[in-house]
């Protein structure tokens, strides 16, 4: 009963008051009584969420998994709590058991972007190619391959991928600004140049397109630039004519 309580009035968004019944349910829990712990603790970290306090909230997904190790709703919520709480080497670990309990799209995005926020990028790379090679119209994970390849300057394959992504949702201003940031590395300015004209087309006065214009245009430059003249010699300065005698 407290148990049903508690969900309904979280429903409403009264989350101190569906906490306070979901933890009277827990500690007068008895067996046979109808009060499921791991429902009990996945129910009472939502409303702790739903308080700001993050750090109770991720015990009580905790106990939740601890109470039915299978519980993905659990798992994905600890997930996103430890991310948001910048554990990410814990959000690796917890994306890697949702992994392997269902290993779909979603829960391997989930974990090649916690193992990118551990700076593991070849990991993240291997575990976002799975997903775009069984879903390659999975504009998600290409998108966050494109970051990868740009993180370890593996410029050719990120453009590649960003064309790729292009061809699949046409064009975007975001797109399209990504787009001129492996062209301009590679020292193909013009082609940068007419991708951040496309973006800017599309969302002018974009303020991250105008600062690669910006930079794209001085790195031009630089390279267009004669290097700097050899300064002239002055003239000699003529010699006063050495008097001999006779």
């Amino acid at each position: 009963m407290r148990l049903n309580l508690g969900y309904a009035l979280l429903e409403l968004g009264q989350f101190p008051a569906a906490a306070q019944r979901l933890e009277q349910a827990l500690a007068l829990r008895r067996p046979g009584d109808g009060c499921a712990p791991h429902e009990a603790h996945y129910l009472l970290g939502r409303a702790r969420v739903g308080m700001g306090r993050l750090e109770h909230a991720f015990a009580s997904f905790d106990a939740a998994t601890r109470a039915q190790p299978e519980f993905t709703e659990a798992l994905e919520e600890g997930a996103r709590l430890l991310h948001q709480l910048k554990r990410h080497e814990d959000a690796v670990e917890w994306a890697r058991r949702l992994v392997r309990l269902q290993p779909n799209a979603f829960h391997r995005i989930l974990l090649a972007t916690e193992l990118s926020q551990c700076a593991r990028h070849e990991e993240a790379l291997e575990v976002i190619g799975q997903v775009c090679a069984e879903e390659p119209a999975n504009v998600e994970a290409a998108s966050l391959r494109f970051g990868e390849l740009m993180k370890l300057q593996r410029l050719a394959d990120a453009l590649q991928e960003m064309d790729r992504v292009l061809a699949l949702t046409g064009p975007t201003a975001d797109l399209l600004v990504n787009r001129s940031l492996p062209l301009e590395r590679l020292g193909r300015h013009d082609e940068a140049l007419d991708a951040t004209a496309q973006a800017l087309a599309l969302q002018p006065n974009r303020r991250d397109a105008l600062v690669n214009r910006t930079t794209i245009l001085l790195a031009q430059g630089a390279r267009r630039r004669p290097g700097p003249r050899r300064r002239k010699g002055w003239p000699p300065i003529p010699r006063t004519p050495t008097c001999t005698g006779p």
